[in-house]
């Protein structure tokens, strides 16, 4: 805020909500601290002016000159909204400045053991590993539910933590054989509200007994909180991973299942597959040592295994739920 008159902070402020309403969280927190660092390596300089923007970028190297790519969209956003302090000449500089993007594919393209896909021998012991600590009560049912949705599907947490029950779909062929789905939201979609696009994906019956099993913890759950069962017509609008925490009795069930408030951040994840790393012994065929687990390397490794089998960019993009093929081909 000290970088920035009243009125060009007052300008920012209502830029970055934009980007809250309209992005991902995490896209919204990168914009800001891409601003934050140009702010802050030109003190003394008029901010947002051609001067300091061209001084910002020599500051920058092969490695880093994305973050002025992504200063660049936030830039003309505030214009395009004609808000005070950004003046035409900037827009036509940045207009004619071609910058390099940010490194893609490294830990795929190089099968690095320890943050690249893993085998389909690691990834049988993973799966292996959750059944065993659950049968076993090492895993709650909701930690095991998290952690093998992430493996078995490499959603980003983001998209697991925002499902409803009702996204559990069950579907039967003329022939009388089932398929399990689910109807994920997706994720990064820019200028999409929450919960407003989705991806199918298929899941297997292992996954789908374990998510059932889940769904009616949450139901009892629910009830136990609001001292009686959940209305017919919100059980199908209860997160699949709440956050009972959040849950407001004086507030009218409905109107808390309207937003994200009653389910759990997406940081959980992280946490969950922090301690199931910790409580197992899953080793590397590659480096004899536990394998080191993050929800993207199950990203990585969906990808790469569909890679393998010939698929085409488009077809990868789509099972990643990308918008585009940037990055399914790295």
């Amino acid at each position: 805020r000290q970088l920035l008159s009243q009125n060009m902070y007052l300008a920012f402020r209502r830029v970055l909500a934009f980007y809250a309403q309209t992005t991902s969280p995490t896209h919204c927190r990168n914009l800001f601290e891409r601003d934050k660092h140009y702010l802050s390596t030109t003190p003394g300089q008029e901010p947002f002016s051609v001067e300091s923007l061209i001084s910002y970028r020599s500051t920058l190297d092969k490695t880093t000159e994305w973050y002025l790519g992504a200063l660049r969209g936030f830039i003309k956003q505030w214009h395009a909204m004609g808000h005070l302090g950004i003046a035409d000449d900037v827009i036509q500089l940045l207009g004619k400045w071609r910058l390099k993007g940010n490194e893609k594919g490294y830990a795929v393209q190089s099968m690095c053991p320890e943050s690249g896909p893993l085998t389909d021998i690691e990834m049988q012991g993973v799966v292996d590993a959750v059944f065993t600590a659950f049968s076993e009560e090492r895993l709650t049912l909701r930690e095991t539910a998290l952690t093998l949705t992430v493996v078995m599907t490499g959603r980003r947490p983001v998209q697991v933590t925002a499902l409803k029950i009702k996204d559990l779909i069950k579907q039967t062929s003329k022939d009388g054989d089932d398929r399990y789905f689910i109807n994920f939201p997706r994720a990064k979609q820019r200028y999409k509200a929450w919960r407003t696009t989705f991806s199918k994906f298929p899941i297997s019956e292992d996954l789908w007994l374990i998510l059932q099993q889940q769904s009616a913890a949450v139901l009892c759950e629910f009830a136990d909180m609001i001292g009686g069962e959940v209305a017919p017509k919100l059980k199908a609008e209860l997160p699949l991973f709440p956050n009972l925490k959040m849950l407001s009795i004086s507030i009218r069930l409905e109107e808390q299942l309207e937003t994200d408030i009653l389910h759990a951040p997406s940081d959980v994840i992280k946490r969950v597959m922090s301690d199931f790393t910790r409580s197992i012994n899953v080793t590397s065929e590659r480096t004899g040592l536990p394998i080191h687990l993050t929800p993207v390397r199950f990203r990585y490794t969906l990808g790469t295994n569909l890679a393998r089998e010939g698929k085409r960019e488009f077809i990868i993009a789509e099972a990643l739920d990308h918008s585009d093929i940037q990055n399914a081909g790295v």
